[in-house]
């Protein structure tokens, strides 16, 4: 997992991260906050959940359907994505209606229609739509790791799943990893090089505003829009009536030099307004990243490593350990600074002025009025 060409901006968006920070506010009556979130229709027991991530049959054989039941159990959303090794209808019976599912668009809007129907039969409510991906980017840790479908096997490789053989075992059980979502909408009678080209070119080229309206109008759930960037672009899905946008630089996987997601988030949330639905990734590794991006503005937080590292280190247990760890952090942040729920967070956000002072003055005005300075 890691980023595009030297990997700036996968630093841009931990720093960018690591900068945000909150006031605590001490004279509140708060020992224990209530961290539920709606979104969607839906209430969750905490504003985060997993994002999708590709080839995830590599971290750990069918690690999707074991995160997808941990996120039902904790009451969490699990997002499938289109490049995932599970099949999608699979997953929705382990994760129920907490499995969100991620779509890259294909190109040919015959498949993309059959696509939608797969989706709805299978029950999915929440479609997130990637439209940062026109092209793949220049992926230089993944091209010296031999990161490909199939897997080609260097003499690294080789060396690194003799030296984890509890993987290995049941990697072989479970045989080759494939785009079986994307496989299942190619035709009929294809030759396996014909199979692969099909992979390859299945999502190839631009989301324009034309697909996108294709999508709004063919699915009936909630529609949110993944990739976005700018003010300009999140007005324009709001204004098309697409539900929610996820601000996002794609784990800063496509171009090195974009603002991490928690930059830009503050201007798009202006530019929507209070009520509609913004989602974010970008960095996120603690219920304390949690925090700091619902405090610039998300309502909703999610994350890829961390949850598949817990399923990486212990299955199952290790996702439920994971979610168990952030939701902690996530409340102990809410009872330090002094927050009831997550919507409190944007209230002790520490926004720097021109002249350096720490906190707003209206935060330094109340205090004087609370002892009674002047």
């Amino acid at each position: 997992m890691g980023g595009v060409g030297p990997e700036v901006g996968l630093k841009r968006n931990r720093v960018a991260l690591d900068e945000v920070q909150l006031v605590p506010h001490q004279w509140t009556d708060v020992n224990e906050s209530n961290c539920k979130s709606e979104i969607f229709g839906k209430t969750y027991e905490y504003p985060f959940g997993v994002a999708p991530v590709g080839m995830s049959g590599l971290i750990w054989p069918k690690s999707a359907r074991m995160l997808a039941r941990a996120a039902k159990m904790f009451n969490v959303p699990f997002t499938l994505s289109t490049t995932s090794t599970c099949k999608l209808d699979d997953v929705r019976a382990e994760g129920g209606e907490n499995t969100w599912f991620q779509m890259y668009v294909p190109k040919d809007e015959e498949i993309t229609r059959r696509f939608v129907k797969q989706l709805t039969a299978a029950a999915y409510s929440v479609l997130l739509v990637t439209v940062d991906l026109p092209i793949y980017a220049f992926r230089e840790r993944d091209i010296r790791n031999g990161l490909s479908l199939p897997p080609s096997f260097g003499a690294r490789s080789l060396f690194e799943i003799i030296s984890n053989p509890s993987w290995a075992l049941r990697s072989a059980a479970v045989g080759v990893p494939q785009f079986v979502n994307v496989l299942a909408l190619a035709p009929n009678g294809l030759s396996a090089s014909e199979r692969n080209n099909f992979v390859d070119e299945f999502g190839e080229g631009r989301v324009t505003l034309q697909k996108l309206k294709l999508l709004r109008d063919l699915w009936p759930g909630s529609l949110v829009v993944k990739g976005i960037l700018t003010p300009d672009d999140a007005s324009q899905c709001k204004a098309m009536g697409v539900d929610g946008v996820v601000v996002s630089n794609h784990g800063a996987r496509q171009m090195d030099a974009a603002p991490a997601p928690i930059e830009v988030l503050p201007q798009i949330r202006a530019a929507v307004g209070e009520a509609y639905p913004l989602l974010v990734d970008g960095g996120c590794r603690s219920g304390l990243d949690v925090a700091r991006m619902i405090a610039s503005g998300a309502d909703f937080v999610l994350m890829g490593r961390a949850p598949y590292a817990g399923v990486a280190a212990m299955g199952e247990r290790g996702a439920l350990h994971t979610f168990q760890i952030i939701a902690d952090e996530f409340q102990q942040t809410l009872c330090l600074t002094g927050c009831e729920n997550p919507k409190d967070l944007r209230k002790v956000l520490w926004e720097r002025s021109d002249d350096k002072r720490p906190v707003k003055p209206v935060l330094i005005e109340g205090f004087q009025r609370a002892v009674g300075g002047t």
